[in-house]
């Protein structure tokens, strides 16, 4: 299966099978409750947590097999987020420097910790090593640990 989105796109799965006569595309689901416009989503158990661009930044969990919008967050959470996944742990590294640690819930959006990790704007994909996270600001790369 193939997830396809874009800015004014929403969400598109289908898949690619090979035929008789080349390849072929089948829909299996579309929405636009949620898009995804330069934000990654992270896969757990069949669920795709992402941030639509959408109500100014809104998180979201939203079911690969059906498509169907699980769960939003309020509006207005931030107009960019690099998002990563370890284990059961999903960490949002938001535009304004601030590191969300959420839990991978089905039903809702929850925030369990919440970090400033930098003075300036964070674009940059963090970057998970261990026990290590490498935060990109606009000028400076840190490290933290969780010792």
């Amino acid at each position: 299966m193939v997830i396809q989105s874009g800015r004014g796109n929403g969400i598109t799965a289908f898949r690619v099978t090979p035929g008789s006569n080349g390849w072929s595309t089948e829909d299996v689901w579309s929405t636009d409750e949620v898009s995804l416009h330069m934000v990654n989503g992270v896969v757990h158990e069949n669920v795709l947590f992402g941030m639509s661009h959408l109500n100014s930044g809104q998180y979201f969990g939203l079911d690969l097999e059906t498509g169907e919008v699980l769960w939003t967050s309020a509006p207005r959470q931030a107009e960019h987020a690099s998002i990563i996944r370890s284990g059961n742990t999903i960490v949002s590294l938001e535009d304004d420097a601030e590191l969300l640690v959420l839990e991978d819930s089905l039903t809702r959006f929850n925030p369990v910790k919440r970090y400033e990790v930098a003075d300036s704007e964070t674009w940059t994909q963090p970057t998970l090593s261990g026990d290590r996270l490498f935060i990109k600001d606009v000028s400076m790369l840190t490290l933290w640990t969780t010792n």
